[in-house]
């Protein structure tokens, strides 16, 4: 599931995409930031649209939530450019 949303409090952009992790049948919501979603794509040099991004590296931001979440992230857990680095990209 992933869903393009209006999210004010999230960053400044007021854009998000929400998105769930299963995790030993516990479903848990999540948000990633417009900002931190641009950050991905910055390092590539593109100007796809937010969902176009989430999707290309949708692999990479569902392992860093499960990370989080196992780590005792707290719910809905939202995910913001300082959890992706250039090195983590890649």
């Amino acid at each position: 599931m992933c869903t393009v949303m209006s999210a004010g409090p999230v960053d400044s952009n007021s854009e998000a995409i929400a998105f769930s992790i299963r995790i030993e049948d516990i479903e848990h919501p999540c948000l990633i930031s417009g900002c931190a979603l641009k950050q991905l794509y910055a390092f590539e040099g593109t100007t796809l649209d937010l969902l176009h991004v989430y999707r290309a590296y949708e692999a990479r931001i569902h392992a860093v939530a499960r990370q989080m979440i196992l780590s005792g992230g707290n719910a809905p857990l939202v995910l913001q450019a300082m959890h992706f680095d250039k090195a983590s990209i890649h």
